[in-house]
């Protein structure tokens, strides 16, 4: 048993909604694999999004001034969890996309509207652009949404991510938080810089800028990627894993953002491979958002339950981690293979189904490597709670 203050119990409360609203994403996202089914791949969007808000919002209230109250309020908290439930309800719905973002958004400015304690410049900015975009999202013309949405995960999201990983950095290795002020500028500049480049990409711009924003945009996250890594050098004695999660996100983060991003600006990519990068990015991006979130909880856990010791192992760690790797691979492989086929025209329906039927089975297996990681990492969390009594604020 864990006397928690009010701060702690808020806390504690976000992080299992995170959970299960992964758990409930995971299984989500085999069952659009097997379907196909627009309304489910809508569904499992709407689920990741909303876990990631509110992890944000735990992080938020973890890093305000221990004064501040305004999301130890029970009143709020319950007006959040009923904002999920509604906006679900709504994705599976099919209602329009202002009504189903429009809750979120609504609550998400009314946090911003508080004052609180802290170092949160970049969190708030973080929220402000997810808000903004929220409600853009329904009245952007065609040729502008594919780049919202590329701008949402790359920047808006990108820098909620960040916060995750400057929160975490301190905490793993003590010895990083000399130079953590002026490592932050730059990595703040380079997810900004970096994820507008890739936004750019949507808009077709010419071979010249594409250049440009290709180059910008693999130098930005390969200095992110330098400034995090760089802090986590060095013995620890920190044993929740969020080390571990922390480095695979930060590998996945420079290779579906920075490599394929790039990969994706370059004008004179072959149209085989182009064709396949955009959805194999859009995957590890996601995957980088969670295993941050994944590291951000294992540490919060630990540190609510005041044992130095971690919350979840290594499977749900490998298994994520390889499997959300060897999935991105294959869904390059299989456009690749689908469009060579295509042109070429030499084979059939019955004959093209059956080259690719292989390559499919295996993203199947590692899909459900990925989604078993989850599950086992909800498990872990699930038996390693202790029961919390309220103490002092």
């Amino acid at each position: 048993m864990i006397q928690l203050s009010a701060r702690g119990k808020a806390i504690y409360e976000l992080l299992h909604l995170t959970v299960a609203l992964l758990l409930l994403y995971a299984g989500a996202v085999l069952l659009a694999a097997l379907s196909a089914a627009p309304a489910l791949q809508g569904l499992s969007a709407a689920l990741l999004q909303q876990s990631l808000l509110t992890f944000l919002l735990a992080l938020g209230l973890a890093q305000s001034d221990a004064r501040q109250r305004w999301l130890q309020n029970r009143l709020w908290r319950r007006l959040w969890f009923l904002q999920v439930l509604l906006s679900l309800l709504l994705q599976v719905l099919d209602a329009p996309p202002l009504l189903v973002n429009g809750g979120t958004a609504l609550l998400l400015l009314c946090v911003l509207a508080q004052r609180s304690g802290g170092s949160l410049r970049l969190w708030r900015g973080s929220l402000l652009l997810l808000c903004i975009g929220l409600l853009l999202q329904p009245f952007s013309p065609s040729s502008l949404s594919a780049a919202l949405v590329v701008f949402q995960r790359q920047v808006a999201f990108g820098w909620g991510s960040l916060c995750i990983v400057l929160w975490l950095l301190p905490r793993l290795q003590p010895s990083a938080r000399q130079r953590l002020p002026s490592s932050a500028r730059v990595m703040v500049l380079c997810i900004a810089l970096g994820g507008s480049s890739l936004s750019l990409a949507q808009l077709e711009p010419p071979p010249l800028l594409a250049w440009i924003a290709a180059s910008t945009a693999c130098l930005c996250y390969l200095l992110l990627a330098s400034h995090s890594l760089r802090a986590l050098r060095g013995q620890h004695a920190n044993a929740s894993l969020a080390g571990h999660w922390l480095a695979l996100a930060l590998l996945f983060w420079l290779v579906g953002s920075g490599i394929l991003g790039s990969l994706s600006l370059l004008p004179g990519a072959p149209g085989l491979l182009r064709g396949g990068i955009p959805a194999a990015q859009a995957w590890l991006g996601d995957s980088t958002q969670l295993l941050l979130a994944l590291a951000g909880i294992n540490e919060m856990a630990m540190a609510l339950r005041g044992d130095n010791r971690r919350v979840t192992g290594y499977v749900p760690l490998w298994l994520c981690g390889f499997g959300a790797a060897f999935a991105g691979i294959l869904q390059v492989c299989i456009t690749f293979v689908q469009r060579t086929l295509t042109q070429l025209g030499a084979l059939g329906a019955p004959a093209s189904a059956g080259w690719l039927q292989p390559l499919q089975q295996l993203w199947m297996v590692c899909l459900l490597a990925w989604a078993a990681g989850i599950a086992f990492y909800a498990l872990g969390y699930a038996l390693r709670r202790r029961k919390v009594v309220l103490g002092e604020p």
